[in-house]
């Protein structure tokens, strides 16, 4: 077979397959066109059930709910109060070791999420002695009272209310506050 005939093959297996597919598109059009998808069911609402599609924890009312409830609870502590605020001072402390800090084992990063403690240093430079001093915790709030000040501050975490400790500095005038933080999965 030389090169003439080979092209000439291709040339009418070309044209036998161009008369195929055009074949094929009439065929198609002569179909009917696909039923369009049907649309889902909407979905009913029922009150007082979570939507769980929605990926928040809680949902508006119960938030603002929990928030008027904490700003009305400080707010009548507070609001009829003659006495003075303190300045207030919160911070984050960790117990870390040797091996923490050297070897990195217990896996603790230098960050607020892997804090222990909530240490809240109230100044109270009027006060002359601890015994002057009453001060309530709960587990998300803290309210201290003296003679001259008055203090009731919401906490930025959940403390055990329980096991904290309360040292006065007396050369300073501070009261010191320290709280254990109450870790969500801690066991």
């Amino acid at each position: 077979m030389n090169d003439t005939d080979a092209y000439h093959a291709q040339s009418e297996t070309f044209e036998s397959l161009s008369a195929l597919f055009a074949a094929s598109a009439q065929v198609d059009d002569a179909r009917p066109a696909p039923a369009p998808p049907k649309p889902a069911p909407a979905k009913r609402r029922v009150p007082g059930k979570y939507d769980y599609t929605d990926k928040s924890i809680w949902t508006a009312a119960e938030l603002d709910t929990a928030t008027e409830l904490a700003r009305g609870a400080l707010a009548a502590a507070a609001e009829h109060d003659p006495r003075e605020r303190p300045e207030v001072t919160t911070r984050y402390a960790q117990s870390v070791r040797s091996e923490d800090i050297f070897l990195s084992l217990s896996g603790r990063l230098p960050a607020s999420s892997h804090a222990d403690t909530l240490v809240v240093e109230v100044a109270m430079p009027r006060t002359q002695e601890m015994a002057e001093i009453a001060v309530d915790v709960t587990r998300t709030a803290v309210d201290v009272r003296s003679s001259h000040y008055r203090l009731a501050m919401p906490l930025p975490n959940e403390v055990v209310e329980t096991k904290g400790q309360a040292r006065w500095d007396a050369e300073r005038r501070v009261l010191e506050l320290r709280l254990p933080i109450i870790k969500l999965f801690d066991v």
